[in-house]
């Protein structure tokens, strides 16, 4: 049984992901779940909580960062157009 869950995603604006329910509670967890899709890089389902929002990004640099565009796009620096 997957869950649909509505993101915020930099490419296609705002768009719905269906992940396993056992991935949904890992995200409702620690925040964050990998999407089942084969991607390269792979993609995750992040949890912002400063903006309320789930949001599609993949990790970035050495630590492993995940960077929300509402928090990027208040702080004027917006990756792309949402």
């Amino acid at each position: 049984m997957k869950k649909k869950v509505k993101v915020a995603d930099g490419l296609f604006g705002r768009a719905e992901v269906g992940i396993p329910l056992k991935q949904f509670i890992a995200l409702k967890i620690l925040g964050f779940a990998k999407v089942p899709e084969e991607r390269s890089p792979p993609a995750y389902v992040v949890w912002c909580p400063f903006c309320r929002m789930y949001f599609l990004d993949y990790l970035h640099g050495y630590d492993g960062d995940f960077h929300c565009p509402g928090c990027l796009e208040k702080r004027g620096k917006a990756p792309r157009s949402l």
